[in-house]
Order: C-alpha cells, then sequence, then structure tokens
C-alpha cells in the first residue's frame, strides 16, 4: 500500500493530477494507508476542485453541508455542487 501511496502522491503533487488529487484526499478523510487527517483531506480536495474534478467539488459541497471539518455553509454547498 505504501508504494501504490507513493505512486499516487506523486502523481498529485508534482504532476498535480486533480484525479490523483482526489484519491490521496479519500484516503486521507477515511484513513486508508494512512493516519486519518480531515484537514489533509481537504487540502487535496481542494487542490481538485480547483481543477473542476467533479468527486472533489462533490465532496467539498458534502463537507460543507454536514460540517465535516468545516463549518456547515449551504451556499458553499450549493456552489461546490
Amino acid at each position: 500500500m505504501a508504494d501504490a501511496f507513493g505512486k499516487i502522491f506523486e502523481k498529485a503533487t508534482k504532476e498535480k493530477d486533480p484525479i490523483s488529487q482526489t484519491i490521496i484526499a479519500n484516503m486521507y478523510y477515511m484513513g486508508i494507508g494512512v493516519e486519518q487527517n480531515i484537514a489533509k483531506s481537504i487540502e487535496f480536495f481542494t487542490l481538485a476542485a480547483n481543477q473542476n474534478e467533479p468527486r472533489a467539488l462533490c465532496e467539498l459541497g458534502n463537507m460543507h453541508r454536514w460540517g465535516v471539518g468545516l463549518n456547515k455553509d449551504y451556499a458553499k454547498t450549493v456552489e461546490y455542487y
């Protein structure tokens, strides 16, 4: 798992690949292969969302909707959806 994480992390950071950023964000969000870290997941979801990656946009909308790591903000929820 560590080797796979390293390869995806490299694509996410060096190549700025939005799909890889979303995968890394989900790994941090759920604590899969890494220690759970909501702040890091928000960081990577935001990088991907800024490139219009649909899943990242949806996840940030959900996080605003439910107040997971972010303040509940229904206007932001609608913006991300």
